[in-house]
């Protein structure tokens, strides 16, 4: 088992409770509010734009040319693909984007993303997957987990998208590679250190988590 497995199995009661929130088991059924996924799209662009710069830190960090290319090419997928999704559908919802980029994230968005970001800046190069991986591959394992047990989630015209983006084989193969580079990096660090990115995946794991409470509430609250 690879230390990035390790981390998952034992954070594996916070990662069941994504399969069995509200919010995920609305897109999946094609029962969710439209009104709850529009404020979702809304905080996770404010939050990829900030998970940008989480990577853009770790680009400046990494200690040779092939890491800084794993993180140039993490930095460009939240850009062309993860970011560029979310704008064509709010653009569809009839969001100017100037005006949602320059919305105040929830605070439940921002506590995530600065605890990224403080680790970013006074991390290392694997703090910073530590602190990045539960979100992209927690992503992956949702939509896997749904599609694999009915290809309808693909159908619904937004969330289908969702799924499709998360589940399709060029996100698990980017994700493949990134967690191929973080287990590479902990075969080197000390107990002492991996006790730390125990914490952190931990952490972000639990943030995940609020995340999706978060936008199953805000969406509620603006119904």
């Amino acid at each position: 088992m690879t230390f990035l497995e390790t981390l998952i199995e034992e954070n594996m009661p916070i990662w069941q409770q994504y399969l069995d929130h509200p919010f995920i088991k609305g897109m999946a059924e094609g029962s969710l509010s439209l009104d709850l996924y529009h404020q979702y799209l809304i905080e996770d662009t404010l939050y990829l734009k900030e998970f940008g710069r989480v990577y853009a830190y770790a680009l400046y960090k990494a200690d040779t040319l092939a890491q800084m290319r794993y993180f140039y090419e993490m930095l460009s997928i939240v850009q062309k693909n993860e970011a560029y999704s979310r704008i064509l559908h709010l653009q569809e919802l009839g969001e100017d984007m100037d005006e949602v980029e320059n919305r105040n994230p929830d605070p439940v968005n921002q506590m995530y993303t600065a605890y990224m970001l403080n680790i970013a800046k006074s991390g290392q190069v694997i703090d910073v997957l530590a602190a990045s991986l539960p979100c992209m591959v927690s992503y992956r394992f949702i939509a896997d987990h749904y599609v694999q047990r009915s290809k309808d989630v693909l159908k619904h015209h937004f969330y289908g998208q969702w799924f499709s983006d998360y589940s399709n084989e060029n996100y698990s193969y980017y994700t493949k590679r990134w967690s191929d580079l973080f287990n590479q990096l902990a075969e080197s660090i000390s107990h002492e250190h991996q006790n730390k990115i125990r914490k952190i995946f931990k952490e972000c794991s639990l943030h995940e988590l609020n995340f999706w409470n978060m936008a199953y509430q805000k969406g509620k609250e603006n119904e």
